[in-house]
């Protein structure tokens, strides 16, 4: 009897040590896959826009375990919708669902990672997405107005990947994405061509090219390309604090001006709006 007792004593022993052993290999695994997923995540961030211009705001994307992507949009209005993706094995797109409808987007090497469709609540839209590295990434909203046509208006938003501007320390804008009449959107067609400026008011320092934190912004006669056509577009301040950019003088904007834009024969204003705070 004290034989079979010491025999299961040991036998529980080598059971306990064993499961023991088995929960550090999984554990190790579990970290190893983390340190896996971290390094290999693919990252993205951009703009979510409906045609009808009741959604506006930004998009995130990450990669997760397999291959499966996950999204939030995070509207100006609020709102949140979540979707999850899984890539075609038909094509180099990734499928997104989520209770609020679908929208494929093509994230390869090659593809301009925006699409100019989607169905989400029974609305049509775009999406322009870029791939986020170290330094980050933002967005700051807005709307542009024409002075004279009131047909003539849409969503207006600058970009910045986190990339400091040597002078202010401010991020760089990069691109201008723009909706047009609520049936369009185009992105700034010469992206990364920098129009070196002399800001009086805010940073009161030459500066390489336009800049944004999110908060505040500056740049002077920088110019977009929409269509084949140069736009010029100004703007220096704070939400709120909005300086003339072309005088030296620092006046302040109108009310609800935050800058001024001139493209092919017309001029308007910008007006920055309140959104998701950028990920610098």
């Amino acid at each position: 009897m004290k034989r079979t007792i010491v025999l299961i004593g040991i036998a529980v022993v080598l059971l306990s040590c064993q499961k023991e052993q088995l929960n550090e290999e999984i554990s190790t695994d579990l970290a190893s896959n983390k340190t896996l997923d971290v390094v290999n995540t693919e990252k993205y961030f951009g703009v979510f826009a409906s045609y009808d211009m009741d959604f506006h705001g930004e998009i995130r994307i990450h990669q997760e375990v397999k291959g499966i992507y996950l999204a939030t949009v995070s509207l100006l209005s609020g709102q949140v919708f979540d979707f999850k993706g899984t890539k075609n094995s038909l094509s180099s797109s990734v499928l997104f669902q989520g209770k609020k409808g679908t929208f494929s987007l093509d994230l390869s090497k090659n593809s301009d990672l925006s699409t100019n469709t989607f169905s989400v609540d029974d609305k049509d839209g775009y999406i322009k997405v870029y791939k986020e590295t170290s330094a980050g990434g933002g967005i700051l909203f807005g709307d542009y107005s024409d002075d004279i046509d009131p047909t003539f208006f849409g969503f207006w938003d600058a970009i910045t990947f986190g990339i400091p501007e040597p002078a202010s320390g401010a991020p760089i804008i990069e691109d201008i994405i723009i909706t047009h009449k609520g049936v369009t959107f185009f992105s700034d067609e010469t992206m990364g061509v920098f129009e070196p400026f002399m800001d009086f008011c805010l940073y009161g320092a030459p500066l390489l090219t336009g800049v944004s934190d999110g908060l505040a912004v500056s740049g002077v006669d920088q110019i977009a390309t929409f269509a084949g056509k140069p736009c010029s577009w100004s703007m220096v301040g704070l939400p709120g604090l909005n300086f003339d950019p072309f005088d030296p003088g620092c006046s302040l904007l109108p009310p609800g001006v935050d800058g001024v834009w001139d493209y092919d024969g017309r001029t308007g204003t910008i007006t920055r709006d309140a959104g998701p705070s950028p990920t610098l």
